[in-house]
């Protein structure tokens, strides 16, 4: 299977109560995992899982470093590229797919390849036909990437009903009606699930490119920490990765989300 499923449900779900009750959920679930780190590395030792406050202290330490710097904006402008890239390749086709069912049919033997074979047989392929660096890192993404915009953007153009194709139909709205008034409200949930899916995604496949393929981002910082078994470096950088997908989640998507989802209410 692929890094991710397209096919899961919104890792969005609508808040069930007021503002401040989920902030106290998400607070209380913060401190269990952190309580939870901290036990896994009093039984496994500080060699194999550093603990919390060791990770923050080397954390601190390097956050004030050109390194540190170059590393974390690299992998942020490679992430952003990727969703840029992958997000606009299986938008559009996701939108001529739904709009051809032979298109759709010649298309999915390749959406089933692209998210059936293990993310790393692709790296391995990437990096033996592009070579190492940021070029492969971003292909590598981009296809990985492209698949779920472009199911969650199949499923979007499904649920549109017949009747609204049918008197798009009559009154001969063009293309562009036809997408802004009938198609792209129907798109707005699924887009955004499957935004949410891209950026988790973005991240881990990202990190895994560079890791084995790349001398500069947040992957090959992790790969140095663990070569020299700087654990609590390795694991600072873990809660970087973490943190990033919580901001893009709860500054960008999650009011997107809402403003988005009042736009389509009838």
């Amino acid at each position: 299977m692929s890094a991710f499923d397209a096919d899961s449900p919104s890792v969005m779900p609508p808040s069930p109560g007021g503002g401040k009750s989920s902030g106290l959920y998400v607070a209380a679930g913060i401190l269990f995992v952190l309580l939870l780190w901290q036990g896994l590395s009093l039984l496994a030792g500080d060699l194999a899982i550093a603990p919390p406050a060791a990770a923050f202290k080397a954390l601190f330490r390097m956050m004030g470093t050109p390194v540190f710097q170059r590393h974390f904006l690299t992998s942020v402008w490679r992430i952003l590229l990727s969703i840029l890239l992958g997000g606009l390749a299986g938008f559009s086709l996701g939108i001529i797919a739904g709009l051809n069912r032979r298109l759709y049919l010649f298309l999915e033997p390749l959406r089933w390849t692209l998210m059936s074979v293990p993310p790393v047989t692709i790296l391995v392929l990437a990096m033996l036909w592009l070579g190492l660096g940021g070029r492969m890192v971003v292909t590598f993404a981009s296809l990985l990437l492209s698949p779920v915009i472009y199911v969650n953007t199949v499923k979007g153009m499904r649920l549109v009903e017949k009747s609204l194709v049918e008197m798009s139909a009559f009154y001969r709205f063009s293309l562009t009606m036809r997408l802004r008034h009938v198609y792209i409200p129907a798109l707005t949930a699924p887009l955004l699930a499957g935004m949410a899916q891209v950026v988790c995604g973005g991240v881990r496949v990202i990190v895994l490119a560079e890791v084995l393929g790349a001398g500069l981002g947040m992957g090959a910082a992790i790969a140095d920490a663990s070569s020299g078994l700087d654990t609590p470096v390795l694991f600072a950088w873990i809660f970087v990765s973490v943190c990033f997908v919580a901001v893009i989640e709860y500054l960008i998507l999650r009011p997107l989300q809402a403003r988005m989802l009042r736009w389509n209410q009838p």
